[in-house]
């Protein structure tokens, strides 16, 4: 099937009611999958990542090693490439917020000028001194700069996070490298396999809005120490919480293979528009003929694979085009 073919038929299932098909739901639980029809020569597989979990963590999926020994491309969700060189003016701004001109250092953990005690109301110093000494047990935060601490505190997460792997029975070290990432620095670039990409990073880069304007901020100078102290280190304190307590929640389903549990997290209507119904529909365009041409690796985040309330899945997708989804690494596999 030709690629204009493919995609007009994409369209007519856009609009001819999907969402009535997903009640009889063709499409197996999981995170791994196989992909045949007829008329390949060798399967694609597609594997479901979620950028909480240690990339380290495939070696434990069943059918995992095998498949990406034997593909012949890598496909990624956009070039890593690119998106390392659009996160450039980020790693430059950390760069220079750790730099000595802007450490806040202070001999004394009991003066007044303080930043901890200074910067923060006494309410929020509670609270995250409580966060804290309970899910860190980090309790002289206030001896070190904002910047220092934000250091100290992700090794203390990256700690919990391979405790949280122990306890299911992974033993897992590649906790900075998310899954994409890993596979293609360890696993397809290790193997001089060619690497493919369904998007441009540009588009992860106009949805961040919130990281932008960080970094525009920070280049304009409106970042003075007591929005590092009274602001900054608290939004960090809060948001490694919350992720954490998400990691902990992921890693129980997505370590047990179970999708459904985690992928159908309500989101605003403009950003479920802008992440999953525009690329999944722009991606569909491209991935038949990508995965008929060669045996492929399909690496994309987990909530593409499955339909969403607004948005056929690339699986369901696959399907109505007339090929075969099995599940490798299904919640049956895990149990």
């Amino acid at each position: 099937m030709n690629r204009i073919a493919c995609t007009i038929i994409i369209a007519l299932c856009a609009v001819t009611g999907w969402a009535q098909e997903q009640k009889c739901d063709s499409v197996p639980d999981g995170i791994f999958y196989r992909i045949s029809r007829g008329n390949m020569a060798r399967p694609s597989y597609i594997l479901g990542t979620l950028h909480t979990i240690p990339g380290d963590f495939v070696h434990y999926i069943p059918g995992f090693d095998q498949a990406a020994a034997e593909v012949e491309q890598f496909v990624f969700e956009c070039d890593l490439h690119e998106k390392m060189r659009q996160s450039a003016s980020v790693i430059d701004t950390t760069a220079f917020m750790f730099s000595d001109s802007i450490l806040f250092r202070y001999e004394n953990p009991d003066s007044l000028h303080n930043p901890y005690i200074e910067d923060m109301p006494s309410g929020i110093y509670g609270s995250i001194r409580k966060i804290l000494a309970e899910k860190f047990d980090f309790t002289d935060f206030y001896r070190n700069s904002a910047l220092e601490n934000q250091k100290i505190l992700l090794r203390k997460y990256q700690d919990n996070v391979t405790r949280m792997a122990a306890d299911l029975g992974k033993s897992l070290k590649c906790i900075n490298s998310p899954i994409d990432v890993y596979i293609a620095d360890s696993i397809a670039r290790k193997r001089g396999a060619s690497i493919a990409e369904l998007d441009t990073a540009s588009v992860l880069v106009n949805i961040d809005s919130t990281l932008n304007q960080f970094v525009e901020d920070e280049k304009n100078g409106k970042h003075d120490r007591k929005y590092y102290t009274g602001t900054y280190f608290p939004n960090t304190v809060v948001n490694l919480y919350f992720l954490q307590e998400t990691t902990r929640l992921y890693c129980e389903h997505y370590f047990r293979y179970e999708a459904h549990a985690i992928t159908g997290t309500p989101m605003k209507e403009d950003m479920e528009q802008k992440i999953f119904v525009e690329r999944n529909r722009k991606w569909m365009q491209r991935l038949p003929q990508i995965i008929q041409d060669k045996s492929s690796m399909v690496v994309v985040g987990l909530a593409h694979l499955h339909d969403r309330p607004t948005t056929p899945g690339l699986l369901s997708s696959l399907i109505r085009l007339g090929y075969k989804v099995e599940a490798i690494a299904s919640p049956a596999t895990g149990n």
